[in-house]
């Protein structure tokens, strides 16, 4: 017999994002993530994806979206703000090495600034699977 299970570990919801000049915005610490029992797998496939909304069609900008345990960089995706209301990604993650009370955190970086006046939101979730198969019942 086989089962399946996926938790979802959500983020801050609508998180603020600074657009309009160099900055990096993280996670508030109380919406951080932890693992908790499910870093005890040892097969735990994980996939983060994550929508950034603009103000408005932004025509200048770029920045880096990263997901971190601590300073273990686990997703890293380079975004252009420039021609976009909204970008989107969703990429596999490796969880090997989380441990379980480690806080998962998401990271912006604005790198290039956008439009005058801009701001944004992010909405991010990691989405792990949790398989288990029973033999012998």
């Amino acid at each position: 017999m086989a089962i399946a299970g996926n938790n979802e570990f959500r983020f801050e919801s609508k998180m603020p994002l600074v657009m309009d000049r160099v900055a990096v915005t993280t996670t508030v610490t109380a919406m951080r993530p932890r693992l908790a029992s499910v870093a005890l797998l040892q097969y735990k496939p994980a996939e983060f994806y994550f929508v950034m909304r603009f103000s408005e069609a932004l025509t200048t900008g770029s920045g880096t979206v990263k997901v971190k345990a601590g300073s273990q960089v686990l997703f890293e995706q380079a975004v252009s703000f420039s021609g976009n209301v909204f970008v989107s990604g969703r990429q596999a993650v490796d969880l090997a090495d989380v441990q379980g009370q480690q806080a998962i955190f998401v990271e912006v970086d604005v790198l290039v600034a956008g439009d005058t006046g801009a701001s944004g939101t992010i909405d991010a979730c990691l989405a792990v699977e949790q398989p288990l198969a029973i033999s012998g019942c």
